[in-house]
């Protein structure tokens, strides 16, 4: 297994991984482990034991290390990735149900609203649409990453804002 370390990359960097390499499906793990939405081209990533991770060392620590071989990025591929696919999708449905629901009460009570018939009537206070999404639990990103974390031995190194060690 190779070990690789992750750091962060300022967009500004011009720096990227090549697609589907070990270093890109370093930097996808860390940014699901990061679990701030932010894209893998975030992060750049060497191996441990290169010039270019030493160099990158000499001006920040890395952020996270993974040890991968073919059958982790194989996980990583077909089997993680799909995965975190379907939590990502579930989520957007639930936001689209409760858009759509919400659109759609607001389109019923402006009508009544402006009935002649109806007007003074109120079928909407009573339905509890807010209370019945609450109780809608989302799928736990946080245990996600974390099974993540272990499953592909990552280490995550102290991290600060400023970039501090």
């Amino acid at each position: 297994m190779t070990r690789y370390l992750i750091f962060n990359n300022s967009p500004s960097s011009g720096k990227s991984n090549v697609p589907g390499s070990p270093e890109d499906i370093a930097c996808d793990i860390a940014r699901v482990i990061e679990n701030e939405g932010n894209s893998k081209k975030r992060f750049i990533s060497y191996p441990a034991k290169s010039t270019d991770a030493t160099f990158a060392s000499l001006h920040e620590a890395p952020r996270y290390a993974v040890e991968l071989n073919q059958k982790k990025m194989n996980s990583w591929i077909n089997d993680a990735l799909p995965l975190l696919a379907k939590i990502y999708n579930l989520n957007d449905i639930i936001d689209q149900a409760y858009g759509d629901i919400m659109q759609a009460v607001t389109d019923l009570d402006n009508d009544l609203q402006e009935s002649s018939v109806c007007h003074d009537l109120d079928l909407i206070s009573d339905m509890g649409i807010n209370y019945g999404f609450e109780s809608i639990s989302r799928p736990n990103e946080y245990d996600f990453s974390e099974r993540i974390v272990k499953y592909f031995d990552v280490e995550v190194f102290d991290y600060h804002l400023d970039g501090r060690p």
